[in-house]
Protein backbone atom coordinates (compact mmCIF):
# COMPACT_ATOMS: atom_id res chain seq x y z
CA UNK A 1 0.00 0.00 0.00
CA UNK A 2 1.37 3.38 -1.22
CA UNK A 3 2.08 5.62 2.18
CA UNK A 4 0.50 8.74 2.72
CA UNK A 5 2.83 11.90 2.28
CA UNK A 6 2.50 15.06 4.24
CA UNK A 7 5.15 16.80 2.16
CA UNK A 8 3.59 15.89 -1.18
CA UNK A 9 -0.49 17.56 -0.57
CA UNK A 10 0.80 20.10 1.91
CA UNK A 11 -1.06 18.11 4.45
CA UNK A 12 0.20 20.09 7.78
CA UNK A 13 -0.19 23.46 6.23
CA UNK A 14 -3.48 22.80 5.19
CA UNK A 15 -4.81 21.38 8.39
CA UNK A 16 -3.51 24.75 10.14
CA UNK A 17 -5.17 26.82 8.07
CA UNK A 18 -8.86 25.20 8.35
CA UNK A 19 -7.90 25.76 12.32
CA UNK A 20 -7.34 28.99 11.98
CA UNK A 21 -10.83 29.76 9.71
CA UNK A 22 -12.74 27.79 11.83
CA UNK A 23 -12.05 29.43 14.74
CA UNK A 24 -12.05 32.67 13.13
CA UNK A 25 -15.78 31.63 12.65
CA UNK A 26 -16.58 30.29 15.84
CA UNK A 27 -14.24 32.36 18.56
CA UNK A 28 -13.11 35.61 16.56
CA UNK A 29 -13.50 37.96 19.39
CA UNK A 30 -11.25 36.06 21.72
CA UNK A 31 -9.02 33.83 19.63
CA UNK A 32 -7.85 36.56 17.54
CA UNK A 33 -7.69 39.16 20.72
CA UNK A 34 -4.57 40.56 21.14
CA UNK A 35 -3.76 38.78 24.81
CA UNK A 36 -4.32 35.58 23.79
CA UNK A 37 -2.20 35.32 20.62
CA UNK A 38 0.41 36.68 23.13
CA UNK A 39 -0.13 34.41 25.04
CA UNK A 40 -0.31 31.14 22.33
CA UNK A 41 3.67 32.94 21.48
CA UNK A 42 4.66 32.94 24.83
CA UNK A 43 3.80 29.23 25.54
CA UNK A 44 4.57 27.87 21.94
CA UNK A 45 8.52 28.31 22.06
CA UNK A 46 8.34 26.17 25.19
CA UNK A 47 5.95 23.05 23.63
CA UNK A 48 7.87 23.36 20.25
CA UNK A 49 11.70 22.87 22.13
CA UNK A 50 10.38 19.65 23.59
CA UNK A 51 9.38 18.29 20.96
CA UNK A 52 12.52 19.25 19.26
CA UNK A 53 14.49 17.47 22.03
CA UNK A 54 12.56 14.48 21.43
CA UNK A 55 13.17 14.39 18.07
CA UNK A 56 16.73 14.66 18.40
CA UNK A 57 16.65 11.13 19.82
CA UNK A 58 13.72 10.07 17.28
CA UNK A 59 16.33 10.63 14.41
CA UNK A 60 19.17 8.37 15.65
CA UNK A 61 16.06 5.09 16.56
CA UNK A 62 15.69 6.13 20.06
CA UNK A 63 13.42 8.00 22.18
CA UNK A 64 13.78 10.01 25.32
CA UNK A 65 11.02 10.36 27.58
CA UNK A 66 12.55 12.07 30.28
CA UNK A 67 13.34 15.54 27.73
CA UNK A 68 10.46 16.96 30.18
CA UNK A 69 11.74 15.55 33.99
CA UNK A 70 15.29 16.99 32.97
CA UNK A 71 13.77 20.60 32.47
CA UNK A 72 12.02 20.48 35.73
CA UNK A 73 15.01 19.13 37.86
CA UNK A 74 17.73 21.11 36.03
CA UNK A 75 15.39 23.91 36.59
CA UNK A 76 14.90 23.18 40.33
CA UNK A 77 18.19 22.69 41.23
CA UNK A 78 19.47 25.89 39.17
CA UNK A 79 16.67 27.98 41.61
CA UNK A 80 17.60 26.10 44.53
CA UNK A 81 21.92 26.86 44.15
CA UNK A 82 21.66 30.36 42.87
CA UNK A 83 18.36 32.17 41.96
CA UNK A 84 17.00 31.87 45.76
CA UNK A 85 20.53 31.95 47.06
CA UNK A 86 21.28 35.01 49.26
CA UNK A 87 24.74 34.07 49.28
CA UNK A 88 25.37 35.47 45.82
CA UNK A 89 24.65 39.40 46.52
CA UNK A 90 24.86 40.24 42.93
CA UNK A 91 20.86 39.41 41.05
CA UNK A 92 22.78 39.37 37.35
CA UNK A 93 25.14 37.30 38.67
CA UNK A 94 23.03 34.94 40.01
CA UNK A 95 20.85 34.42 36.58
CA UNK A 96 24.07 34.23 34.47
CA UNK A 97 25.01 30.86 37.21
CA UNK A 98 21.57 29.63 36.40
CA UNK A 99 21.58 30.16 32.80
CA UNK A 100 24.88 28.31 32.76
CA UNK A 101 24.10 25.31 35.11
CA UNK A 102 20.66 24.36 33.51
CA UNK A 103 22.43 24.27 29.80
CA UNK A 104 25.15 22.07 31.51
CA UNK A 105 23.71 20.04 33.85
CA UNK A 106 20.78 19.22 31.14
CA UNK A 107 23.27 18.48 28.40
CA UNK A 108 24.83 16.44 31.32
CA UNK A 109 22.25 14.29 31.91
CA UNK A 110 21.40 13.70 28.27
CA UNK A 111 24.69 12.27 28.06
CA UNK A 112 24.24 10.17 31.27
CA UNK A 113 20.88 8.46 29.70
CA UNK A 114 22.72 8.32 26.34
CA UNK A 115 25.39 6.56 27.72
CA UNK A 116 23.01 3.73 28.98
CA UNK A 117 21.58 3.47 26.27
CA UNK A 118 24.48 3.22 23.85
CA UNK A 119 27.23 1.63 25.58
CA UNK A 120 25.00 -0.25 28.09
CA UNK A 121 22.17 -1.14 26.09
CA UNK A 122 19.73 -0.66 28.08
CA UNK A 123 16.12 -0.11 26.43
CA UNK A 124 15.76 3.73 26.08
CA UNK A 125 12.34 3.79 26.91
CA UNK A 126 13.02 1.95 30.19
CA UNK A 127 16.09 3.87 31.14
CA UNK A 128 14.30 7.60 30.17
CA UNK A 129 10.70 6.48 32.01
CA UNK A 130 12.86 4.89 35.07
CA UNK A 131 15.01 8.26 34.80
CA UNK A 132 12.03 10.63 34.82
CA UNK A 133 11.09 8.24 38.05
CA UNK A 134 14.52 9.47 39.87
CA UNK A 135 14.77 13.32 39.14
CA UNK A 136 10.97 13.47 39.97
CA UNK A 137 11.78 11.60 43.47
CA UNK A 138 14.58 13.82 43.88
CA UNK A 139 12.66 17.10 42.82
CA UNK A 140 9.86 16.32 45.13
CA UNK A 141 12.58 15.60 48.10
CA UNK A 142 14.38 19.32 47.68
CA UNK A 143 11.23 21.24 47.42
CA UNK A 144 8.58 19.32 49.32
CA UNK A 145 6.09 19.51 46.69
CA UNK A 146 5.83 23.20 46.22
CA UNK A 147 7.47 25.78 44.16
CA UNK A 148 10.36 27.56 44.21
CA UNK A 149 9.90 31.40 42.92
CA UNK A 150 10.31 35.22 42.78
CA UNK A 151 13.40 35.52 40.53
CA UNK A 152 15.27 38.61 40.18
CA UNK A 153 13.78 40.66 37.24
CA UNK A 154 17.42 39.90 35.16
CA UNK A 155 16.33 36.37 34.43
CA UNK A 156 12.44 36.22 34.33
CA UNK A 157 12.59 39.01 31.69
CA UNK A 158 13.59 35.89 29.65
CA UNK A 159 10.30 34.63 29.55
CA UNK A 160 7.84 37.73 29.70
CA UNK A 161 8.98 40.11 27.99
CA UNK A 162 9.96 40.72 24.48
CA UNK A 163 12.52 42.50 22.21
CA UNK A 164 11.45 45.04 18.89
CA UNK A 165 7.78 43.26 20.01
CA UNK A 166 9.00 39.76 19.43
CA UNK A 167 8.33 37.63 22.44
CA UNK A 168 11.92 36.72 23.77
CA UNK A 169 11.14 33.00 24.25
CA UNK A 170 10.35 32.68 20.43
CA UNK A 171 13.61 34.74 19.54
CA UNK A 172 15.52 32.04 22.13
CA UNK A 173 13.40 29.16 19.69
CA UNK A 174 14.17 30.98 16.25
CA UNK A 175 17.97 30.95 17.37
CA UNK A 176 18.28 26.84 18.81
CA UNK A 177 16.16 26.05 15.42
CA UNK A 178 18.92 27.79 13.73
CA UNK A 179 21.47 26.32 15.16
CA UNK A 180 20.37 22.59 15.07
CA UNK A 181 19.16 22.56 11.45
CA UNK A 182 23.04 23.83 10.71
CA UNK A 183 23.89 21.30 12.69
CA UNK A 184 21.89 18.27 11.47
CA UNK A 185 22.70 19.39 8.29
CA UNK A 186 26.19 21.16 7.94
CA UNK A 187 28.65 19.42 9.76
CA UNK A 188 29.84 15.56 10.28
CA UNK A 189 28.17 14.78 13.59
CA UNK A 190 24.50 15.88 12.27
CA UNK A 191 25.10 14.06 9.35
CA UNK A 192 26.00 10.95 11.18
CA UNK A 193 23.10 11.47 13.74
CA UNK A 194 20.88 11.28 10.69
CA UNK A 195 23.08 8.19 8.86
CA UNK A 196 22.83 6.39 11.81
CA UNK A 197 18.90 6.60 11.82
CA UNK A 198 18.46 5.95 8.65
CA UNK A 199 20.90 2.48 8.22
CA UNK A 200 22.20 1.82 11.70
CA UNK A 201 24.29 -1.62 10.11
CA UNK A 202 25.15 0.57 6.90
CA UNK A 203 26.63 3.07 9.07
CA UNK A 204 28.38 0.73 11.00
CA UNK A 205 30.45 -0.63 7.81
CA UNK A 206 31.19 2.90 7.09
CA UNK A 207 33.24 3.73 10.48
CA UNK A 208 30.74 6.00 11.87
CA UNK A 209 31.05 5.23 16.12
CA UNK A 210 27.13 4.48 16.22
CA UNK A 211 27.28 4.41 20.37
CA UNK A 212 28.83 8.14 20.25
CA UNK A 213 26.75 9.31 17.90
CA UNK A 214 23.51 8.45 19.74
CA UNK A 215 25.21 9.52 23.46
CA UNK A 216 26.15 12.78 21.48
CA UNK A 217 22.28 12.79 20.08
CA UNK A 218 20.98 12.22 23.70
CA UNK A 219 23.38 15.00 25.22
CA UNK A 220 21.61 17.72 22.45
CA UNK A 221 18.25 16.31 23.36
CA UNK A 222 18.96 17.40 26.91
CA UNK A 223 20.74 20.57 26.24
CA UNK A 224 17.45 21.57 24.45
CA UNK A 225 15.54 20.55 27.30
CA UNK A 226 17.76 23.28 29.43
CA UNK A 227 16.45 25.64 26.88
CA UNK A 228 12.82 24.42 27.87
CA UNK A 229 13.72 24.74 31.66
CA UNK A 230 14.85 28.67 31.16
CA UNK A 231 12.50 29.58 29.62
CA UNK A 232 9.74 27.71 31.16
CA UNK A 233 10.87 29.24 34.77
CA UNK A 234 11.47 32.61 33.52
CA UNK A 235 7.80 32.72 32.10
CA UNK A 236 5.96 31.75 35.32
CA UNK A 237 9.11 33.52 37.58
CA UNK A 238 9.14 30.00 39.42
CA UNK A 239 9.58 26.44 39.19
CA UNK A 240 8.08 23.16 40.38
CA UNK A 241 8.49 19.51 39.80
CA UNK A 242 5.11 19.55 38.41
CA UNK A 243 5.84 21.93 35.49
CA UNK A 244 5.47 21.14 32.04
CA UNK A 245 4.03 17.88 32.78
CA UNK A 246 1.47 17.81 29.89
CA UNK A 247 4.57 18.85 27.57
CA UNK A 248 5.73 15.40 26.56
CA UNK A 249 2.46 13.73 25.22
CA UNK A 250 2.01 17.12 23.02
CA UNK A 251 5.57 16.20 22.09
CA UNK A 252 4.89 12.69 21.43
CA UNK A 253 1.64 13.71 19.04
CA UNK A 254 3.64 16.95 17.38
CA UNK A 255 6.66 14.48 16.94
CA UNK A 256 4.07 11.63 14.85
CA UNK A 257 2.00 14.13 13.24
CA UNK A 258 4.75 15.39 11.53
CA UNK A 259 6.05 11.87 10.36
CA UNK A 260 9.22 11.41 12.18
CA UNK A 261 9.67 7.49 12.50
CA UNK A 262 11.92 6.18 14.88
CA UNK A 263 13.99 4.21 11.48
CA UNK A 264 14.21 6.60 8.92
CA UNK A 265 17.16 9.07 9.93
CA UNK A 266 15.18 12.33 8.84
CA UNK A 267 14.69 15.36 11.40
CA UNK A 268 11.42 16.95 9.51
CA UNK A 269 11.84 20.17 11.52
CA UNK A 270 9.54 22.26 9.47
CA UNK A 271 6.89 19.76 9.44
CA UNK A 272 7.58 19.49 13.34
CA UNK A 273 6.93 22.91 13.85
CA UNK A 274 4.12 22.94 11.55
CA UNK A 275 2.66 20.01 13.82
CA UNK A 276 3.31 22.30 16.81
CA UNK A 277 1.57 24.61 16.07
CA UNK A 278 -1.64 22.72 14.92
CA UNK A 279 -1.88 21.54 18.51
CA UNK A 280 -1.30 24.36 19.84
CA UNK A 281 -3.65 26.33 18.21
CA UNK A 282 -6.42 23.07 18.83
CA UNK A 283 -5.42 22.97 22.74
CA UNK A 284 -6.05 27.00 22.71
CA UNK A 285 -9.42 26.84 20.69
CA UNK A 286 -10.84 24.08 23.59
CA UNK A 287 -9.18 25.75 26.72
CA UNK A 288 -11.59 28.94 25.08
CA UNK A 289 -14.59 26.40 24.92
CA UNK A 290 -14.42 25.80 28.47
CA UNK A 291 -12.87 22.43 27.90
CA UNK A 292 -11.91 20.50 30.93
CA UNK A 293 -7.88 20.52 31.05
CA UNK A 294 -7.90 16.40 32.10
CA UNK A 295 -10.54 15.21 28.70
CA UNK A 296 -7.56 17.67 26.49
CA UNK A 297 -4.77 15.25 27.42
CA UNK A 298 -7.39 12.12 26.90
CA UNK A 299 -7.93 13.95 23.34
CA UNK A 300 -4.25 14.05 22.78
CA UNK A 301 -3.71 10.56 24.06
CA UNK A 302 -5.74 8.82 21.97
CA UNK A 303 -4.25 11.15 18.61
CA UNK A 304 -0.76 9.61 19.91
CA UNK A 305 -2.62 5.95 19.41
CA UNK A 306 -4.29 6.90 16.15
CA UNK A 307 -1.39 8.08 14.61
CA UNK A 308 0.68 4.95 15.41
CA UNK A 309 -2.48 2.75 14.02
CA UNK A 310 -2.22 5.16 10.59
CA UNK A 311 1.91 4.71 11.01
CA UNK A 312 1.31 0.42 11.41
CA UNK A 313 -0.55 0.78 8.31
CA UNK A 314 1.45 2.73 6.32
CA UNK A 315 -1.16 5.03 6.08
CA UNK A 316 1.27 8.05 7.28
CA UNK A 317 4.53 8.13 5.75
CA UNK A 318 7.12 10.24 4.04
Amino acid sequence: MKKFSFKKIKFLPLFLLFQLLFLYILEPTRFYSLDNIQNMFFQFPEICMISLALMLTFVVGEINLSVVSIASFSGVLAAKLFLTNNAIDNMLLRSVLSIIFILLFSSLLGLMNGYIVAYIGVSSILLTIGATTVYEGIMGYITKGASVSNFDKSYYTLGKETLLGIPIPLIILLVLLIFITYLLSYTNIGRYVLYVGLDEQAANYSGINIKKVKMLSYMISGMVSGFVAIVMSARYNSISPSYGASYLIFALVAVSLSGINLDEGKAKITNLIISVLILHVFSTGLNLFGLNRNILDVIMGILVLVILYLKQYEFIGD
